[in-house]
C-alpha cells in the first residue's frame, strides 16, 4: 500500500482551485473540472455524492485536519498575504518553542492551512543570533550532528543518509527517457500528447508520472497542466 495524497471536499471547485494556485502559489498537475489535484492533495466538489453520504454530513470548519506548507521567507509571505482582502485567518505569525514561525489560515471551504518556516531557515537564524551549536540543537530538538552539518552550509549541506524512497528516486528512473527528450527542447512551454509521450518511453503514462515527475527539474523544464480530457501534457520551462 502506498500513500498517495489527501483529499478536500469542496463547494466551488473554481474558487478553491483559485486559492491554491493564487494565494498559496501551487501548480495543478491535473484538472478534470470537477477534480483537480496538486502536489500531494487534490480537491473534489460533490464528494458527499462521490462516496454516496448525505450532504450535512461533510462538516465545514471541523478544526480536526489543516494542509501544512514550508517556506524560506515567512515575514514576505505574511506580507502578502496580509494584503490580499477576504482572506480568513486562524492566527497570524506564531512561534513555538522549538524555533519555527507559522500562520494558518482559512482555505474557501474552512479547511485549515499552515504556512510555516522552512527548518533550515530557523537553524541559520539561530545560527546568526550567535547561538551555539549545542544551543541550537536543544531549541529545535534536532540531532547535534544534524545542526553541525546546516553550520557548516548554512542549511545547503546533504542529508546524513537517504530514506529508500530517496535512494529510488535518485537512481535512473523508468521516465528517464522522457526528461531527456524534454530537456532537448528549447520552448519556453510545450505540450505533448499522451501518445506522443508513449512513443518515447515505448510503454503508456501511468499513475507514477505523479511521483517521478519531480526528476524533471534537473533537465530545465517542470510540468505544468495535465489534461485527462484532452490527454495531454504541459511542460514549462523552470524559471
Amino acid at each position: 500500500m502506498k500513500y498517495q495524497g489527501c483529499l478536500l471536499a469542496v463547494k466551488d471547485i473554481s474558487a478553491s482551485k483559485h486559492f491554491y494556485e493564487n494565494v498559496i502559489h501551487q501548480n495543478a498537475v491535473m484538472d478534470i473540472g470537477v477534480h483537480v489535484t496538486f502536489e500531494g492533495f487534490s480537491l473534489q466538489q460533490g464528494y458527499a455524492e462521490l462516496v454516496g453520504v448525505s450532504v450535512d454530513s461533510v462538516k465545514e470548519q471541523s478544526h480536526n485536519f489543516q494542509v501544512y506548507f514550508e517556506v524560506d521567507d515567512l515575514d514576505k509571505v505574511y506580507i502578502e498575504m496580509k494584503s490580499i482582502s477576504g482572506l480568513q485567518w486562524v492566527h497570524e505569525i506564531k512561534e513555538y518553542p522549538w524555533g519555527q514561525r507559522d500562520i494558518r489560515v482559512y482555505d474557501p471551504d474552512k479547511h485549515i492551512v499552515e504556512i510555516a518556516e522552512d527548518m533550515n531557515t530557523v537553524i541559520k537564524r539561530f545560527l546568526n543570533q550567535g547561538m551555539s551549536k549545542e544551543e541550537v540543537a536543544k531549541r529545535t530538538m534536532f540531532p547535534l550532528e544534524v545542526v553541525n552539518q546546516y553550520a557548516l552550509g548554512f542549511g545547503e549541506a546533504k542529508p546524513l543518509f537517504y530514506s529508500k524512497q530517496d535512494r529510488r528516486r535518485r537512481a535512473m528512473s523508468k521516465y528517464d527517457p522522457l526528461w531527456k527528450a524534454i530537456g532537448q527542447h528549447t520552448e519556453n512551454s510545450f505540450t505533448l500528447t499522451y501518445a506522443e509521450i508513449e512513443q518515447i518511453l515505448d510503454f503508456p503514462i501511468d499513475h507514477a508520472f505523479l511521483t517521478f515527475k519531480k526528476e524533471l527539474p534537473a533537465y530545465g523544464y517542470e510540468v505544468g497542466k495535465i489534461s485527462m480530457k484532452a490527454q495531454t501534457v504541459t511542460f514549462k520551462r523552470c524559471v
